[in-house]
């Protein structure tokens, strides 16, 4: 049966349990959240009001006209000697945040098979009386065998065993209960399989001439 997984969110984002747990706390005290104020989009600072250079101590070159001072001289002959401003720096040296991936669902289909067996149970069946005895299994299901305890197994015969609406049997006929107890050796089937919701029905017989209560295990393959 597939399943439906949630993804995303903090561990595809990097963060870890102790760093939302600290969140969390600071959202509860009311102070600002460090985390929360770098996944704002970043803004930039005013620029700094233009300050007065300090000419250089060396000869003035009257060739170079990549800026000019005010007494004439050039504090900065070329464009990659000019120190970067402080925003400027900000903004290298604090690459954009990247937003958070958001959770989503995914479909998980089943990978893997183990044995689970499925109880059946009708009490109290008169004599000559039939029963329709049900299970619906919640998980993908074949049935392998048919186990009756051998206490039973003689006052009940196996009239129909059925996977929805289809029947398991080769042909119609009754079936002893004592072909299908639990010590019998050789009675391997393999049903249909039911997938989740739908119904196993076995239907029985009492043969004896008391009431008696049917029990009987189903063994079966279950997909997960």
């Amino acid at each position: 049966m597939s399943r439906e997984m949630i993804v995303g969110g903090e561990h595809l984002t990097g963060r870890s349990s102790h760093q939302h747990d600290y969140d969390e706390l600071l959202e509860m005290s009311g102070e600002p959240n460090p985390s929360a104020l770098s996944r704002q989009p970043h803004q930039l600072p005013p620029a700094p009001p233009p300050q007065q250079m300090t000419p250089p101590q060396h000869p003035q070159h009257p060739h170079h006209h990549h800026g000019h001072h005010e007494n004439g001289h050039t504090p900065y002959p070329y464009e990659h000697e000019r120190p970067m401003p402080h925003y400027e720096q900000q903004q290298h040296g604090h690459p954009q945040q990247q937003s958070p991936a958001r959770r989503r669902l995914v479909s998980e289909e089943p990978t893997h098979e183990r044995q689970f067996p499925v109880g059946f149970m009708f009490e109290n069946i008169a004599p000559s009386g039939e029963a329709d005895i049900e299970v619906k299994p919640q998980v993908y299901f074949r049935g392998e065998r048919l186990a009756i305890p051998p206490t039973i197994a003689r006052y009940f015969d196996i009239l129909d065993i059925k996977v929805g609406k289809d029947s398991q049997l080769a042909a119609t006929g009754t079936m002893p209960g004592e072909s299908f107890s639990a010590l019998a050796v050789g009675v391997r089937m393999e049903l249909d399989t039911a997938k989740p919701g739908i119904v196993i029905t076995i239907r029985v017989r009492n043969v004896d001439a008391a009431p008696h209560d049917f029990k009987a295990v189903m063994y079966g393959a279950v997909l997960e």
